[in-house]
C-alpha cells in the first residue's frame, strides 16, 4: 500500500503523486538535488516517518490475520467498538451461565424441570449464548470439538438402549459444557470468576451436608431414596451418593487455591481459605476413603508453595505422634487402622475387586470393541467373577474402556498423559512467571487427583459434577497458550508471588545440583587415562 502522505514543507502533483519518497526528494528541490548529504540525510528522515506510520499497521493486520490465536481477540474488538445494550446483555447472561454451571452440577436432579435436570437446561442456554457472542475457537476447544464428535460417532455405532442414549446425551451435555466454558473464558479475569463460582457452589453443596451433620437426618434422594438408607450414616448433601458428594469437595478444594492466590478482596480470600479447611472434616464424614487419599496430592501441593505450611505440616505431625504415644492411645489407633484395613478387604475392597475383574473379562469379551454406552450394569450380572451385588462400575476407566473400547479410551488416556507431561515439563525445565507458575501447578495437581477420585463414585461418566471439574482443567489450559501468558502475568501482577523466595531457594539447589553432576561428569572424564600410543 503507497503511503501518500508528506511532511510539513513538501508538496507533490497529482501526476507524481505515485512516486516515492525518494523520487520525490530528487525531483522537488534543487537545493537538495545539489546537495548528496543533504539528500541522503531528508531521505533518512522519511523512511524514519513512514516507518512509525507502518508498525502499527502491521499490528493491526497480523491481529485480526490471526485472530483466532489471540485470546479475546474479539472480546478486545467488542469493548472498542461500544456493544450494543443486547451484547452486553448477552455478556452478562453468559457470566450468569457461567458461575451456575457448578452450583447447578452440585444441585444435581435434586429438583427437575420438565424431568430434566436444571444444569442440562442451564447448558443449552449456555450454548446458545456462546455462538451469539464467540465466534474464534481455540485450539483447546477445537480439541474437545474434535473429541465430541468422536465420541459420538462411536457410542451411536455400538449397541446402546434406553440407558445408553441416556448416558451419551450426559456425555454430549458434559462434553458442549467443556466446550462453552473454554470458549467464555477469553480473558484472565475469567479465572476469578470461574473460583468465585466453584466457592459459590461450595458454599450450596456443603450448608445441607452441615444440616446432615447436625440433624443426622438426609434428603429424600438420599441413595436413591432406598429403605437401606437408616443404615448409614456418610453425608452427602444434594447428591444422592456420599462418594459423590466427596468427589465435588476435592475438585472444588483445588480451585480454592487458585482463589485465595489470585483474589483481590480480602473478605472473600478469607471465604476461599475457610470452605477449604471445612472441607477436611466433611470428607471424613462423607467416608469416602479414595477421596481422602487424593487430599495428600493437594497437600504436597501446598508445602510445594507455601514452606512455612511444609515446616507447620512436619512440626504438627511430630507434635501428634509423640502425643499419641505419650498418652498411650497408640494400640488404640493402630486397632482402627487395622479394622479399617479388615473392613476394606473384606466387604466394599472385594466386591470392587470382584467388579474390576468383571470389566477385565467383558472388555475382552468385547475384543476391545467396547459393549456400547450404558451396558456395563446388565452384561456385568453375566460376568464369571463374584462381585456381591455390586453391578455399577466404580472406576471411571472401566466404564470407558468396557462401554467405548479401546481406540476411544486410548485417545482419552493419552490426552490426559500429554497434558500432565506438558504442565510438568514447563515446570522443571522453565522458569514461568508467577501467574503461569500457580495455573501450571494446578493443571499438574488436577490430573494427578483425577484418577484417584475416577474410582471413587459407583458411576462417572453421567455425572454433571465430573464435566465441570473438567471443564474447569481446560480453562486452566486455556491460559497457558503461548498467546495468552503475557496477559495473564499482567492481570495478575503482585497477587501470586507470594513465594518467591521458596522458589528462588528450590532453582537456587536446582542449579547447584545440575552443576555438580556436569562437574562430577567432567572429572570422571578427564581422570580416564587416555589410549595407549604403544
Amino acid at each position: 500500500m503507497t503511503d501518500n502522505s508528506m511532511p510539513s514543507g513538501l508538496s507533490t502533483h497529482p501526476a507524481t503523486s505515485t512516486t516515492t519518497p525518494s523520487g520525490v526528494l530528487r525531483a522537488g528541490s534543487g537545493i537538495l538535488a545539489s546537495s548528496d548529504a543533504g539528500g541522503a540525510r531528508l531521505e533518512q528522515d522519511m523512511a524514519h516517518d513512514s516507518s512509525q506510520h507502518r508498525p502499527s499497521q502491521r499490528a493491526f493486520t497480523r491481529r485480526h490475520d490471526h485472530g483466532p490465536r489471540y485470546l479475546g481477540a474479539r472480546a478486545a474488538n467488542v469493548v472498542e467498538e461500544s456493544p450494543s445494550p443486547f451484547a452486553r446483555l448477552c455478556e452478562w447472561l453468559l457470566a450468569v451461565c457461567f458461575v451456575l454451571m457448578p452450583v447447578l452440577s452440585a444441585w444435581g436432579s435434586t429438583v427437575t424441570i420438565a424431568g430434566q435436570a436444571p444444569v442440562r437446561l442451564l447448558t443449552l442456554v449456555f450454548v446458545v449464548l456462546v455462538l451469539i457472542r464467540r465466534r474464534y475457537l481455540s485450539v483447546v476447544t477445537q480439541g474437545i470439538l474434535v473429541v465430541t464428535g468422536m465420541w459420538m460417532i462411536l457410542g451411536l455405532v455400538l449397541p446402546a438402549g434406553t440407558t445408553g442414549v441416556k448416558e451419551l446425551l450426559c456425555v454430549a451435555f458434559g462434553l458442549l459444557t467443556m466446550a462453552a466454558m473454554t470458549m467464555t473464558a477469553d480473558r484472565p479475569g475469567w479465572i476469578v470468576t470461574v473460583c468465585r463460582a466453584w466457592l459459590l457452589g461450595l458454599v450450596v453443596a456443603i450448608l445441607p451436608a452441615l444440616n446432615e451433620v447436625r440433624t443426622g437426618k438426609h434428603l429424600p434422594n438420599y441413595l436413591g431414596g432406598t429403605k437401606t438408607m437408616g443404615r448409614y450414616r456418610e453425608i452427602a448433601s444434594f447428591m444422592v451418593n456420599p462418594n459423590l458428594f466427596a468427589y465435588f469437595l476435592v475438585a472444588g478444594m483445588i480451585v480454592m487455591v487458585v482463589g485465595w492466590t489470585v483474589e483481590r478482596h480480602w473478605f472473600v480470600r478469607l471465604m476461599y481459605i475457610g470452605t477449604f479447611v471445612l472441607c477436611f472434616p466433611l470428607l471424613v464424614l462423607a467416608g469416602a476413603r479414595l477421596a481422602l487419599m487424593s487430599t495428600l496430592v493437594i497437600l504436597a501441593w501446598l508445602m510445594v508453595r507455601y514452606r512455612k505450611l511444609l515446616i507447620a505440616a512436619v512440626v504438627l505431625t511430630l507434635t501428634g505422634a509423640l502425643a499419641i504415644i505419650v498418652s498411650g492411645k497408640l494400640d488404640d489407633v493402630l486397632d482402627e487402622v487395622a479394622m479399617s484395613i479388615h473392613h476394606l478387604s473384606s466387604n466394599s475392597g472385594r466386591s470392587r475387586l470382584g467388579v474390576y475383574q468383571d470389566a477385565i473379562w467383558m472388555f475382552v469379551a468385547s475384543k476391545g470393541v467396547g459393549l456400547g454406552p450404558g451396558q456395563f450394569q446388565d452384561a456385568v450380572l453375566l460376568a464369571p467373577w463374584p462381585n456381591r451385588g455390586t453391578i455399577d462400575p466404580h472406576n471411571g476407566f472401566a466404564e470407558l474402556f468396557v462401554g467405548y473400547g479401546l481406540l476411544l479410551g486410548t485417545v482419552l488416556l493419552a490426552i490426559g498423559i500429554a497434558v500432565l507431561w506438558a504442565g510438568a515439563r514447563r515446570l522443571w525445565d522453565l522458569d514461568p512467571g508467577p501467574a503461569q507458575r500457580l495455573i501450571l501447578q494446578t493443571v499438574v495437581a488436577s490430573m494427578l487427583v483425577i484418577p484417584v477420585i475416577a474410582l471413587a463414585n459407583s458411576s462417572y461418566l453421567k455425572n454433571p459434577v465430573v464435566w465441570v471439574q473438567m471443564a474447569t482443567v481446560a480453562v486452566f489450559c486455556e491460559f497457558l497458550r503461548p498467546d495468552a501468558t503475557a496477559g495473564l502475568e499482567e492481570e495478575f501482577a503482585g497477587r501470586c508471588d507470594a513465594d518467591e523466595s521458596s522458589r528462588r531457594t528450590y532453582l537456587e539447589r536446582r542449579s547447584r545440583l545440575v552443576r555438580g553432576v556436569m562437574d562430577r561428569a567432567q572429572r570422571s572424564d578427564t581422570s580416564r587415562p587416555g589410549p595407549s600410543t604403544g
